[in-house]
């Protein structure tokens, strides 16, 4: 039978090929494209450029890649390419593996020859470690370094990270001089260069607002003030800084006017406006919780403010805030909590500012809100703990950081700010949540640090957060070894993820009696954690600057100069990735004295 076959099918060649003269004028069949040649890889930051010599006949490429050696068709996909293609969103000093094959309207071809190409690792050349380097001495990076300083003396700007960048980008905005004028300067520090440059201008000189930076690299910028400490009217304008084009557009204004406020970035993509002043003379404290919509610049209000259970809503500002997992114990998804600790409560009614609190509220994005006037508003705000007073001691103008492992718990450390008796009169506005000045019966530095445990495994399937446990206060700052003034006014602090440490740095503290401030300091102070065996951060018996439990703080040096009301941002290390161990610090700009900034940088290296 397979004889029969064979003998058929010469014979029907034969016929084809010889017997029959038309053959000639057959089409021939239709082959596919040839394998593209001269493939290169040039690596760039965070990216690779791939080109190679276009193929005759192909209508479009398909690139094949990975991070090891021998691409084949089953490697990673990129469809529908064309030469000179940009391969983005990689990691810095990694290499990666590509081929190429083109295409027409049969189907694919030959894969090309496999070439590798590598992006850059950050030629930025590693510090000493625990130490402050001045900015201008740092010519190594830049020898011919001319204007290694802020454009101009400034402080109470904000200072965000372009963390998708090579370099490091740092985006100082706004900010004050003389401590009168909002400027609407916007600059850049780059730290490959250790050079300052000029960005865009806000259509409003600002300060005392709060920059959130957004996922696609841009930054909102949201409320603060256009003058000295007197201004009485707060901004209601929003813009956003654009990376792309380093200009700012205007988004629809706030529904209430706010300085002294929060804002966050929700996992739903929006940005929650919380609190804050709406009249700084009159001492007017709003209740007012509003959220900006990034993909179509519209603002939101939310559920008012909330200190009890009554969905009366309790003015608050000068709190901090922080995002936390919600019940599937991971940070960034849709179901993630913010948790609000103290800050400065108003009366219902008047709105003028009562008492500093020591309460912790949660805010539930994803619930609704029946208010007395039976208006439904988006969002749900409970009280942490039974009685609410659990943030011993009370405080305004302190920093927060969540510091939980995902999955597993969270923990929120939160540090700094003023504590005590309420200040008769409220006097400059902090930059940020970092602190702000009084000028009458001003309550005392608080140099202290504490962490709130909550437990996400008891959370699931709870309408409110359990009590959540305050671990026992432990002191930052004593004369005998981290300079007391650390920590109170003006101060800043940044979290360093990887490193789990806090670098604290600057501040001033009140004479006796207000208004004169003194001990304007360049001193900084390092805090490092630890987790225990079962991966909860503690703090145990306090002690001046010894090892607390988990806990321990040192001092680390000091700046280039006199810091108070600075900007401070990490920055990545040598590596050219952020959150890994070898971040380092900006600090840069800040008051020296009531009428005057300096102009100066530091990076801090941590140890």
């Amino acid at each position: 039978m397979r004889w029969v076959t064979f003998a058929s099918a010469a014979l029907t060649l034969y016929l084809l090929g010889c017997g029959d003269d038309r053959s000639s004028s057959k089409t021939p069949p239709p082959s596919f494209p040839d394998a593209p040649t001269n493939l290169s890889a040039t690596g760039g930051c965070y990216e690779i450029t791939l080109t190679w010599t276009p193929v005759t006949g192909a209508i479009g490429y398909n690139l094949y890649w990975q991070t090891v050696p021998g691409v084949d068709r089953t490697s990673q996909r990129i469809p529908g390419v064309t030469s000179g293609f940009v391969h983005t969103g990689l990691t810095n000093g990694t290499t990666y593996y590509y081929a190429v094959a083109a295409f027409d309207s049969i189907g694919e071809g030959d894969l090309s020859d496999e070439i590798s190409g590598a992006t850059i690792p950050l030629s930025v050349p590693a510090l000493p470690p625990d130490t402050f380097t001045r900015v201008d001495t740092l010519t190594s990076r830049n020898p011919t370094l001319q204007t290694p300083f802020l454009q101009q003396p400034k402080d109470s700007m904000t200072a965000t990270t372009l963390p998708q960048q090579c370099g490091g980008l740092v985006v100082l905005i706004g900010g004050s001089s003389g401590g009168i004028t909002a400027l609407q300067e916007t600059e850049i520090y780059d730290q490959r260069t250790a050079e300052f440059s000029l960005s865009g201008l806000l259509g409003n000189g600002r300060r005392h607002h709060t920059a959130t930076l957004t996922p696609v690299g841009d930054i909102v910028v949201i409320g603060g003030v256009r003058s000295g400490a007197f201004d009485p009217a707060p901004l209601q304008s929003a813009e956003v800084w654009r990376s792309a084009t380093g200009t700012y557009s205007v988004v629809q204004q706030m529904v209430t006017p706010r300085v002294g406020h929060t804002a966050t970035l929700l996992a739903s993509g929006e940005i929650l406006a919380a609190g804050g002043f709406t009249d700084t003379v009159g001492q007017k404290v709003t209740d007012s919780a509003e959220s900006l919509n990034l993909l179509n610049g519209l603002w939101r209000q939310n559920t008012p403010l909330q200190a009890t259970t009554s969905v009366d809503g309790t003015p608050r500002a000068y709190h901090s805030a922080t995002a936390i997992p919600g019940p599937n114990g991971i940070l960034g998804d849709g179901d993630d909590l913010l948790l609000v600790i103290g800050g400065v409560l108003g009366d219902r009614g008047s709105r003028d500012i009562t008492t500093i609190t020591n309460s912790v509220l949660v805010f539930y994005p994803n619930e609704t809100t029946r208010l007395m006037s039976g208006q439904t508003l988006p969002g749900a705000w409970r009280t942490v703990g039974i009685s609410g007073a659990i943030a011993e001691p009370a405080r305004i103008g302190h920093e927060s950081f969540f510091i939980g492992i995902n999955t597993t718990f969270s923990q929120v450390a939160f540090l700094g700010g003023l504590s005590g008796s309420l200040p008769t009169r409220f006097g400059g506005i902090a930059a940020g949540a970092a602190g702000f000045s009084l000028i009458e019966d001003s309550p005392a530095a608080n140099l202290s640090m504490a962490v709130l445990d909550i437990d996400n495994t008891t959370l699931i399937g709870l309408p409110t957060l359990p009590q959540g446990e305050i671990n026992q206060v432990y002191p930052l700052g004593d004369p005998n070894c981290c300079q007391s003034s650390i920590g109170g006014i003006g101060a800043n602090a940044v979290f360093s993820p990887a490193r789990l440490a806090i670098i604290y740095s600057g501040g001033n503290s009140f004479s006796s009696p207000p208004p004169t401030r003194t001990g304007y300091n360049r001193n900084g102070m390092i805090i490092t954690m630890s987790r225990g065996p079962t991966g909860y951060i503690t703090i145990d018996t306090p002690g001046p600057c010894l090892a607390c439990g988990n806990v321990i703080a040192t001092s680390s040096g000091q700046m280039g100069d006199l810091r108070s009301w600075h900007a401070s941002a990490r920055l990545p290390g040598a590596d050219g990735i952020l959150n890994t161990p070898d971040d380092t610090v900006l600090l840069a700009g800040g008051e020296q004295s009531p009428s005057g900034e300096t102009s100066t940088a530091d990076e801090y290296t941590f140890p």
